[in-house]
């Protein structure tokens, strides 16, 4: 939620984990980075970046984190419009987590795989991609993972053109959202729901909403969402 903050340490825990010969911290200090560089949309440095964790990880046989990079790799390449890549790494991060039995990260797919359907037009099994990852969040406690399932849900439903379902679950996501402080979750719902008013002709309500979505992007520096609101 603040990718120059997460660049600034990221770099702390590589120089450090390098000075101590200390492959998992720098692992984690790339894979760090690659997340912060993928929300600025400098794609090319994040691959290298997330090159190198993979083969880190590979090397220490930590499974979890290999997967880990597999969903991040999934994530980059669905921003990407690679649909077919980003689908072939998340799916293969499942089988993983599966086998692991990480359970927050099973849902992880599922949310994952949910963004790569809907942006593919398969509505039906995007829904269901969502209340999976959903059903698991809910298990868990784990309510950020949730706000952002509300919101894809949402999203669906709002490219049905069922508002009111729409809108409700764009404020579920946007409760949990401003409770965690999480900016770039209520720079999401913000636009979803300034979306759903423009659809409504409510233009006076829908550019307040828009307007402070693109407010809060230019702080976090995330071009994509910065183009999609222009």
């Amino acid at each position: 939620t603040n990718p120059d903050s997460t660049l600034y340490y990221g770099k702390l825990a590589i120089e450090k984990s390098l000075a101590i010969k200390y492959d998992k911290g720098l692992a984690d200090g790339l894979l760090q980075i690659t997340k912060a560089l993928v929300r600025k949309g400098d794609y090319a440095s994040a691959l290298k970046n997330l090159d190198k964790a993979k083969l880190l990880y590979s090397s220490l046989k930590d499974e979890k984190s290999v997967s880990d990079c597999f969903l991040v790799y999934g994530w980059m390449y669905e921003i990407m419009a690679n649909y077919k890549l980003a689908s072939n790494y998340i799916k293969q991060a499942l089988v993983i987590k599966k086998r692991i039995k990480d359970e927050p990260g099973i849902a992880k797919c599922y949310n994952k795989m949910g963004i790569v359907a809907d942006d593919t037009g398969k509505s039906s099994y995007a829904l269901d991609d969502y209340f999976k990852s959903l059903s698991l969040n809910i298990k868990l406690h784990n309510k950020i993972d949730a706000a952002s399932n509300y919101n894809n849900i949402g999203v669906v439903m709002q490219d049905l053109e069922i508002y009111p379902k729409s809108m409700e679950y764009f404020q579920r996501a946007i409760k949990i959202w401003q409770e965690t402080r999480n900016i770039h979750g209520v720079s999401v719902a913000c636009q979803n729901i300034g979306e759903i008013l423009l659809a409504q002709k409510k233009y006076d309500q829908a550019i307040v909403y828009l307007s402070k979505s693109i407010k809060l992007n230019k702080e976090l520096g995330d071009k994509e969402s910065i183009c999609s609101l222009y």
